[in-house]
């Protein structure tokens, strides 16, 4: 029998007196970030709802605890690590299907990265998510978030 090694101890103490089989591993990585069971609870840890979301691969919430994770980041003076969290906040919500909801998600993610970048000399890539925030707010024709775009964009 493959013994299992869990990220947190959320999920490790989760399962301890339970037999995960390999192949059913993001199954428990998916249901341990349920929002119903954790997401709701004050106090849970963001960073770990946030990696167990992603790697079961469940976009929306994952996309929503990155970008929560991001901002404590930020609120601590975390930028590099804040800035690895809105990333992976950009690569959930590009997972997910078009709509008007996620498009507006979509900016709003590439937007916020913006105040961590910057301090670690991270310029180009400010630019390159600026610029494809403004892509979004076009096909949304979303004037007010085009209009911060522009704003930001001029402000590099």
């Amino acid at each position: 029998m493959r013994k299992i090694f869990f990220c947190c101890a959320l999920a490790s103490s989760s399962a301890e007196s339970v037999t995960v089989i390999p192949s059913q591993a993001w199954t428990c990585a998916s249901s341990t970030a349920d929002p119903v069971d954790f997401g709701a609870v004050e106090g849970q840890p963001v960073d770990a709802l946030a990696a167990h979301s992603f790697r079961g691969e469940l976009w929306s919430q994952a996309a929503s605890y990155l970008t929560r994770a991001g901002l404590k980041a930020f609120a601590r003076s975390a930028h590099r690590a804040a800035a690895a969290q809105f990333r992976e906040a950009v690569v959930a919500l590009d997972r997910l299907p078009d709509d008007p909801q996620v498009l507006v998600q979509r900016i709003d993610v590439r937007l916020a990265p913006r105040n961590a970048l910057v301090p670690i000399g991270e310029t180009e890539e400010v630019m390159a998510r600026l610029r494809e925030a403004a892509e979004f707010a076009e096909r949304i024709e979303d004037r007010a978030r085009d209009g911060w775009v522009s704003g930001y964009m001029s402000a590099c």
